[in-house]
């Protein structure tokens, strides 16, 4: 499941959990505290911004053994893709030939395992891969926990360096 909470970044690096109108700081590196448990956790990586990109990203270097945390101001992983009905993906395919494989393909094969997809539709000079929004925030967030990382959702990052 994704947590929930409302930190924000300060210029200094230091993240801050909301706490009433008072800001509290956690400490001045890649520390989130996470009031639900009262504790404070320590990433080797932070993706501002769970979209797409984002998401993949984080996925890939959890895979790596990198400690992820993923933070998103919606309330789910996929940002446009999934939150605006942006679709079907364009582009996989350049002609015949697939070009864009890896994370983003095995998205795809596990929506086409689910019926969420029908796969890449190829045309004349590219592909188009419709999708299930729902599903895909679904895998998106299963592959992010399964790969040994984290999410924040409802989690803007602010500041004057984010």
């Amino acid at each position: 499941m994704i947590s929930r909470i409302s930190p924000s970044f300060g210029s200094n690096g230091q993240v801050y959990a909301k706490k009433g109108n008072l800001p509290d700081p956690v400490n001045k590196s890649n520390q989130v505290a996470d009031r639900a448990n009262q504790e404070v956790k320590n990433f080797d990586v932070v993706v501002a911004g769970g979209g797409i990109a984002g998401a993949i990203a984080g996925i890939a270097a959890a895979r790596e053994g990198a400690k992820v945390l993923v933070i998103e101001p919606n309330g789910f992983l996929g940002g446009t893709l999934t939150a605006s009905g942006v679709g079907p993906m364009m582009s996989f395919h350049a002609g015949n030939k697939q070009v864009i494989k890896g994370i983003a393909d095995e998205l795809i094969e596990r929506l086409k395992k689910r019926e969420k997809s029908p796969g890449h539709i190829l045309n004349s000079t590219n592909s188009i891969t419709p999708f299930d929004a729902e599903a895909m925030k679904y895998e998106l967030e299963t592959m992010l926990l399964e790969s040994g990382g984290e999410a924040r959702c409802l989690f803007r990052a602010t500041g004057e360096n984010c």
